[in-house]
């Protein structure tokens, strides 16, 4: 009796059988993606290697910029599907990885899907757009943002020309005087009406000073009759500090410093003889380790900073001390500055954090 219901148990079980989700590949690399171009798509082709229907009961990601879409349908014994995943990479410059995440009736109710890749930008370029030129060639841009970059990191911005001329190609040179950024191609020629894209590398070290950085790169353009025209793009990138020595966000959370401001002072509308306007910015540290404040800068000439501190203990605050002339505004004949103040600290959730000062003249 009991060999009898050993063997009626085996036969059960081999007429109930089993799916099995088998993927060709669980991780797709995009490599470099233009963010302007919109949407990427890849597919995971997959298996049912098992004895019954195989049904996705769902599949979600970890992101809203991710979007998978799958077979509803069962899929028989043998038979093939496929998951598509769609990635946006608009406003996420930089390195990307990002999860997606199948559930079924297989035998292992849930898998992982991976994909990655590096979304590159304009560097703060209208899409689709040319705001300057050097003789015949247009420029998408002559600042370029690179994305904030920290030690031992990478990142990219591209470059986009186009050779209006009408009388032949033109050879375009590109030099950089900052060992960190790199230009490919450095040479290209382009014949009448057309366009191409350079790309902008900067290889941030583990030595590079932490802060902002403005370095010019250099355009020289010959063409066809030899004539030679000379012009430069300015790169800016923000370099900050190496995190991954925390372990998790467990860790963040437990020992690292948080910084907490004001970003938004106006100070109105005033006369243009009025005298020089004081801002007292307060700097608090609600973290639990020690603030520092690693680099500031303001660009605008109406602005200056005056005086900071540059570190600041857990539960205690310090002040930032800026200073606005309206008597620059008056000498550019500005009505009105909101300009930047840019602070580069050690705080792991925000390591670039800016302040806007807002100031309006009257003539």
């Amino acid at each position: 009796m009991v060999a009898l219901l050993l063997i009626g148990s085996s036969l059960f079980a081999q007429q109930r059988g089993k799916a099995e989700l088998s993927f060709q590949d669980t991780i797709h690399h995009f490599g470099n993606i233009a963010e302007e171009k919109g949407s990427v798509y890849c597919e995971f082709l997959f298996t049912n290697t098992g004895t019954i229907p195989l049904v996705l009961t769902r599949v979600n990601s970890d992101c809203g910029c991710t979007s998978p879409s799958w077979p509803e349908e069962a899929i028989e014994p043998g038979a093939e599907g496929r998951i598509v995943v769609s990635y946006d990479p608009a406003g996420r410059p930089g390195a990307f990885v990002k999860r997606v995440y199948v559930y079924s009736n297989a035998t292992k109710t849930k898998q992982d899907l991976l994909i990655k890749g590096y979304v590159t930008t304009l560097g703060g370029g209208e899409k689709g757009q040319f705001s300057a030129e050097v003789g015949p060639v247009k420029l998408s841009r002559t600042e370029l943002l690179f994305p904030t970059t920290s030690r031992n990191r990478t990142s990219s911005v591209r470059l986009m020309l186009l050779n209006t001329s009408n009388g032949g190609k033109v050879k375009v040179s590109v030099q950089s005087k900052n060992s960190l950024i790199e230009v490919n191609p450095e040479v290209i020629e382009l014949s009448p009406g057309e366009p191409a894209e350079l790309e902008l590398s900067l290889k941030v070290l583990s030595d590079t000073e932490i802060g902002m950085h403005n370095e010019p790169v250099e355009l020289i353009i010959l063409d066809n009759e030899g004539k030679e025209f000379r012009g430069r793009v300015l790169t800016r990138s923000t370099v900050v500090e190496d995190f991954s020595f925390y372990q998790n966000r467990e860790e963040m959370i437990r020992t690292a410093p948080r910084m907490d401001l004001n970003t938004y002072f106006d100070l109105g509308t005033l006369p243009a003889e009025s005298p020089e306007q004081q801002v007292e910015v307060e700097i608090r540290n609600t973290g639990k380790g020690l603030l520092k404040l690693r680099n500031l800068n303001c660009d605008n000439p109406a602005v200056q900073i005056l005086d900071y501190p540059e570190e600041i203990t857990q539960g205690t605050s310090g002040i930032l001390k800026i200073r606005v002339l309206p008597s620059t505004l008056k000498e550019k004949g500005w009505a009105s500055i909101a300009p930047n103040i840019n602070i580069v600290c050690n705080d792991p959730y925000a390591p670039l954090r800016r302040v806007k000062v807002k100031l309006s003249i009257k003539h």
